[in-house]
């Protein structure tokens, strides 16, 4: 049936075809995930199609003889332990005393009766079966049951009832007492070590997927054998697992997918890499989201080379590169975890993926993939970014932050004759033309330098010192351009007074809802106290007291939002302006207004700054 379990399957076909009752079962060692049960199962198909007759039950989670008994009973009495029949009755342990009643048409009412005693379950029709008979216990170490006395019971077939019988199970998992192994000894007449045999398992792996993935797999059987072989586990039933869900995979890629030479190959590696480390818990669900297709590999040298999971996976599985994961690491998390394919999601990578440049692709982003470039293509497309970069064509700040990593690492390598710090400087000099034209306001996401994605790919050159301090001045360039809108910004706030006092008080006040802006932005010292105290005054009594409850909450916070002690000037200066107006319309209701909003509101919120 297969090479290397060759032998086995040689032995089982003399053993099954003894005329005389062997008095001994024949034992399948073997770790968990080698196939025995595979083995065992496909020995059995053979056996059963040549006229033999089979019993077969696994220990798996049996806390007693009752319920191998209740196996053995509803396989050799289909019709009584099937769904259709109504069956009310006991079966014992030791004897089977039943009256059953039962229901062939299903209609609830009993059509007929059965009474029956027997002292055990009885096997002496089919030991003269002219094709054989064997019974096969599997999953022996996985028995709740005390393995001795579970011995003890299948001896009881061997010994008195004439059966061939074989038992599968992984001696590594049991506990080997005097008492088992004097046992064994007795019962046991032949134990064999089932090795994993990929070759013979596979074709009946890939059997059971869909068409197209069944043809793909047998068209890469040497790959995917080749990257079992690396993974050292020898575990066929991780492999069937994985097989069965890259087959879920398969069939939702883009249809033109197999037009992109080498891409489905790709993806069916880090499958094969991701679904058998992490089925061995060499690779957790957290160090699977840390992977990602964005990172290049750190190049050789790095302070940082070989510390990352990726950097293991590189050194375990030569030949993948971080551009062949194709998909981010938190995708492949869902998938190899979670079993969760967002077939949107997924067309959605690759199509940024290299396999999917075309004419519409940027420039700099066909560049970023330079590792999978050919020569002319790279020196090409090189000399067109670096003339762009030069000319301060790039107006998006992100972009030019993938640029400017790109040039340095390669000038790095060798491979662009500028120098880093030539580099370097045009890069400023950009970063400064952008602040100027105001294409860096309201760009938060390049006020973190030490941020290692711009959209959906990480920027080359993280290692790079020179790129550190790039970062860090595009993030006080955006602080500054920041800051100096504030005025300008101070005043659309005090808009809002007249406009949408529900949006002024949601911008003061820190919520789990709706949009925050100057939650921890010391925004109101822009404003000039005086034309805020007057537009205070023109609006609503209502209004007037939601602005002063927004000013006393927001004043209350100040110790989660350092930045908005800021205002406690501006605040003071606020109320001795609003003091001198209660002043001046002293014995009017206006003054009484404002003499309660400064008293109940506006003092307290200084007194917590």
């Amino acid at each position: 049936m297969n090479e290397l379990n060759s032998h086995i399957t040689d032995f089982l076909n003399y053993y099954k075809g003894l005329d005389d009752d062997p008095e001994y079962a024949v034992m399948l060692n073997g770790p968990w995930g080698s196939g025995k049960t595979w083995f065992v199962r496909k020995y059995l198909e053979d056996f059963e199609a040549s006229g033999g007759k089979c019993l077969y039950v696994s220990l798996y989670g049996v806390q007693s003889i009752t319920d191998i008994e209740s196996e053995f009973f509803r396989q050799l009495h289909p019709l009584l332990s099937s769904k259709a029949m109504r069956l009310t009755g006991k079966l014992l342990t030791g004897v089977l005393k039943t009256s059953f009643r039962f229901d062939y048409d299903g209609d609830g009412s009993s059509d007929g009766s059965l009474s029956s005693q027997l002292t055990s379950i009885d096997i002496s029709q089919y030991l003269e079966k002219p094709g054989g008979f064997m019974l096969v216990f599997d999953d022996l170490e996985r028995a709740v049951l005390d393995k001795v006395s579970l011995l003890g019971y299948i001896n009881h077939f061997v010994e008195f009832q004439g059966c061939k019988v074989i038992v599968v199970g992984n001696e590594d998992e049991i506990d080997l007492s005097d008492n088992y192994l004097n046992i064994k000894e007795k019962l046991i007449g032949k134990t064999f070590l089932v090795s994993a045999d990929f070759w013979a398992a596979f074709d009946d792996f890939v059997g059971r997927l869909s068409a197209e993935a069944k043809c793909f797999c047998l068209n890469n059987k040497e790959l995917i054998f080749d990257y079992y072989e690396r993974s050292k586990f020898n575990n066929l039933r991780h492999l069937r697992q994985i097989l069965s869900d890259f087959s879920r995979l398969y069939d939702v890629l883009p249809d033109e997918s197999s037009e992109k030479e080498g891409l489905l190959e790709n993806i069916l590696k880090f499958f094969l890499v991701l679904g058998m480390e992490s089925r061995h818990g060499a690779l957790t669900l957290a160090e699977m989201k840390s992977l990602d297709s964005g990172i290049p590999s750190l190049l050789p040298g790095s302070k940082e080379e070989g510390k990352s999971p990726f950097d293991k996976l590189q050194k375990k599985y030569a030949g993948i590169g971080a551009y062949d994961m194709l998909l981010d690491g938190e995708m492949w998390a869902d998938i190899i975890f979670n079993g969760k394919i967002d077939k949107y999601a997924v067309e959605e990578s690759l199509r940024k993926s290299f396999y999917f440049i075309d004419e519409r692709t940027p420039d700099w982003e066909v560049l970023w993939k330079y590792r999978d470039l050919e020569d002319p293509r790279f020196t090409d497309i090189l000399k067109v970014v670096s003339e762009r970069f030069k000319s301060s064509d790039y107006r998006d700040p992100l972009v030019l932050k993938h640029v400017v990593g790109l040039l340095m690492e390669l000038a790095n390598v060798g491979l662009y004759s500028e120098s880093v710090e030539s580099i370097s400087a045009t890069a400023k000099q950009c970063v400064d033309n952008m602040a100027k034209e105001g294409c860096l306001l309201g760009r938060v996401d390049c006020s973190f330098p030490e941020q290692e994605f711009g959209g959906q790919l990480g920027f080359h050159g993280m290692d790079l010192d020179h790129f550190q301090k790039f970062s860090e001045y595009l993030a006080c360039k955006y602080e500054e351009v920041t800051k100096h809108s504030y005025p300008s910004k101070a005043k659309g706030v005090v808009e809002l007074l007249f406009s949408d006092i529900s949006k002024f008080y949601g911008h003061m006040v820190p919520s789990n809802h709706g949009e925050q802006p100057y939650t921890e932005i010391p925004i109101l010292k822009y404003v000039d106290p005086g034309y805020f105290a007057d537009s205070l005054i023109s609006i609503s009594p209502v209004n007037r007291r939601v602005v002063c409850y927004a000013i006393l909450e927001r004043c209350k916070l100040s110790s989660s939002f350092s930045a908005i002690k800021e205002e406690k000037d501006w605040l003071e200066s606020v109320v001795s302006i609003l003091k001198e107006k209660s002043h001046e319309n002293s014995g009017t209701l206006l003054g009484m207004q404002l003499k309660q909003y400064i008293d109940d509101f506006l003092v307290v919120a200084v007194e917590s700054l």
